[in-house]
């Protein structure tokens, strides 16, 4: 008989990144296991102006955090309702941590895990954060870590830094962010002589900024386009000139559409921390070349694509940036067969996640 589990998760769109992995997660596992998944998605938020504040104040790891009651409530209902085997949580936000705890408060036996989906206090988000919220993030983390079974993190980086900060935690597993094989259908020859450039994802300050890449863009010699999807704050939105094309937050679908249509995939690392951009093994499966424009050299991305041909590597200045376009530019047709089968979603939850003794009848 296959063993009940409950799934926690406020994210499960696959239009996103998190909701992506944990839908992959759930399809993949559910032929091994009795899934009963408690999504939070369609929640919706009422924050007065004080909660707000406090969260300003950084008394708080997120706002989600007011709404942790009516998660609860549900939760209790559940548990009293089935009889689990195993509760995984899927962590963003951060203050799903503190469901951990709960649980064990209602059944102390039941077996929770944490998909750690990025580090709490190893956070690159929290730099500029005071004293007083560090202090907090750190004990918030610990609390509640002293309740989970077993930690599901993204790298060995980061499981190597929780090993090493809390030696209590049980057992720590790496659990990537997966890909999927693409489709990829003939696309027509390519008639315009515009080198067709795409970056989608996220931008940060001091973390991940693309103004080196725009410099590059503008300085480059020849006819050349880069075309920019995400969400993300006004500063970092590109220049508005016909080199550029902004479209803002699409659906992954089209983003991987577009992706295969496009000559270059500019893919920018975090400038240091332990988390790795989550769109990185996309990024190999479409056989496309990748100016991998990075600051850190003992970045954890850099061990996930040192073994892949078709990456161009440039650190972050605009003039290294346009001799990789030049050089790829000399060989723009050529397709990278790049073999990702380790890192397919299916073969993941299968060897890394379903043959741990919790999941073992």
């Amino acid at each position: 008989m296959n063993k009940r589990v409950l799934y926690i998760t406020k994210y499960f769109d696959d239009s996103i990144t998190i909701g992506y992995r944990h839908s992959n997660i759930i399809k993949y596992s559910k032929p091994f296991l009795d899934i009963d998944l408690l999504n939070f998605e369609s929640a919706k938020k009422k924050i007065t102006f004080f909660q707000k504040v406090l969260n300003k104040l950084f008394i708080y790891p997120d706002l989600y955090y007011f709404n942790l009651f009516k998660y609860k409530r549900q939760i209790r209902k559940k548990l009293i309702q089935s009889n689990y085997d195993i509760v995984i949580i899927g962590v963003l936000p951060f203050s799903f941590l503190n469901l951990a705890s709960f649980i064990k408060q209602q059944q102390p036996n039941l077996k929770v895990i944490i998909d750690m989906s990025d580090p709490l206090t190893a956070n690159v988000s929290y730099i500029n954060d005071t004293f007083f919220h560090r202090r907090f993030i750190s004990w918030y983390e610990q609390k509640h870590f002293k309740n989970i079974d077993i930690l599901i993190v993204l790298n060995e980086e980061i499981k190597e830094y929780y090993q090493k900060k809390y030696s209590f935690i049980k057992s720590i597993l790496v659990l990537e962010q997966g890909t999927n094989p693409l489709i990829i259908n003939d696309i027509e020859e390519k008639k315009s002589n515009i080198l067709e450039v795409i970056y989608a994802g996220m931008f940060y300050k001091k973390v991940r900024e693309p103004f080196q890449l725009y410099n590059a863009i503008v300085q480059y010699s020849g006819n050349i386009r880069l075309s920019v999807y995400g969400s993300f704050k006004k500063i970092f939105l590109p220049p508005i000139n016909e080199r550029f094309y902004y479209a803002g937050y699409v659906d992954r679908e089209v983003v991987n559409n577009k992706t295969l249509e496009s000559d270059i995939i500019v893919f920018l690392d975090n400038f240091f921390g332990l988390q790795i951009p989550g769109k990185i093994l996309d990024c190999l499966a479409t056989k496309k070349p990748i100016l991998f424009v990075f600051e850190n050299e003992q970045s954890p991305t850099l061990k996930y694509v040192k073994d892949f041909e078709g990456v161009f590597y440039s650190k972050n200045n605009a003039k290294e940036i346009i001799k990789q376009l030049e050089e790829i530019a000399l060989s723009i047709d050529h397709k990278y067969n790049r073999d990702l089968t380790k890192y397919y979603w299916e073969n993941l939850v299968n060897e890394k996640l379903l043959s741990n003794s919790f999941f073992v009848n």
